[in-house]
């Protein structure tokens, strides 16, 4: 799994192809709608974002700001299914029975965030405080094994 916690680690992650486009445009997205100073014009998504845009950010201070200081929780890609384990929602009933979270692997749960980027990945959050949570994104080859599909259903 490639654990991003700052915004100029998944634009150097996108520079040697280990992130995709699509994904550090998010992330440029999330830290713009987080941090107001970063946002003096209006994007209502994502892909709107260039390169040069996500060039310029790569060089501003706030692309050193920790995602868990500023978003609540660090990125994450999934790259294997032994790693949905990571992603968990809360349901004390299914702790209570089961001694720990539900991950997104053993049930359809309502996420806090939950989206499909693309036709290549989906996105889950759980926020666990007021500050928010980590964020997972998940490559359409493990969309089955994370029950993509049902957790589209509910959420």
């Amino acid at each position: 799994m490639i654990e991003i916690s700052t915004y100029k680690q998944a634009y150097q992650f996108h520079q040697v192809n280990s992130i995709s486009l699509v994904i550090l445009q998010d992330i440029a997205f999330t830290l713009m709608n987080a941090c107001d100073p970063l946002n003096p014009q209006v994007f209502n998504n994502s892909s709107e974002l260039t390169i040069e845009q996500l060039d310029s950010l790569a060089t501003l201070e706030a692309a050193d700001f920790s995602f868990n200081a500023y978003l609540g929780g660090d990125v994450y890609i999934c790259e294997s299914e032994s790693e949905l384990s990571s992603i968990k929602a809360f349901d004390p009933q299914w702790a209570d029975e089961h001694g720990e979270w539900p991950d997104v692997t053993d049930k359809p749960i309502v996420w806090d965030v939950f989206y499909l980027l693309n036709n290549e990945w989906a996105v889950f959050a759980y926020l666990w405080n007021n500050a928010g949570g980590d964020t997972f994104y998940v490559p359409k080859t493990l969309w089955q094994q994370a029950r993509v599909a049902e957790h589209r259903q509910l959420s």
